[in-house]
Order: structure tokens, then C-alpha cells, then sequence
């Protein structure tokens, strides 16, 4: 009866593996055929107007920004330093 357990246990688990191993292949094969979506880069001189104002008591420097290619993608950064005061 033991005998019959552990080979009913070991099918199961060869059934398992082998479902498994087809799913995967069959995501794989799906992903291969999907076109890369990447969106167009938005300029950063667009969106350094709405980086905000110092709020009371609070002083801002002047925002900085970029756009760069970076391993063959195109980033943008903004970003605008705040300081506590007068400076």
C-alpha cells in the first residue's frame, strides 16, 4: 500500500512539473511576439512649470531639468530645491 502512495505521489508531482513547464514555455513564446510599447518622452521645459512654489517662510531655487537618452531610452528629470528661511 506504501508502494502504491509513493508512486501515486511521484506521478503527481511529474504531472505538476511537466503543467508547469508548459505554462511557462507558452508565456514565453506569447511574450516574444509582443511589440515594446514605449511612450514618447515629455520635453522637461514642459514640466517645470508645475513644480511649486516655495510655500510662507520657505525659499526656492530656480528648477533644473533634463531629458537624456539612457541605454537607449529617453528620461526626464525636474526638480526644484526647497530651503527652510531666508536661504
Amino acid at each position: 500500500m506504501k508502494s502504491t502512495a509513493r508512486v501515486c505521489s511521484q506521478l503527481g508531482a511529474g504531472f505538476f512539473v511537466l503543467a508547469l513547464l508548459i505554462i511557462l514555455t507558452t508565456g514565453i513564446v506569447c511574450a516574444q511576439n509582443e511589440p515594446i510599447l514605449v511612450p514618447d518622452v515629455v520635453d522637461y521645459q514642459k514640466l517645470l512649470p508645475i513644480l511649486p512654489d516655495a510655500p510662507p517662510g520657505w525659499t526656492a531655487d530656480k528648477p533644473e531639468g533634463a531629458t537624456e537618452d539612457a541605454g537607449g531610452f529617453r528620461i526626464t528629470n525636474v526638480h526644484r530645491d526647497y530651503h527652510k528661511g531666508e536661504g
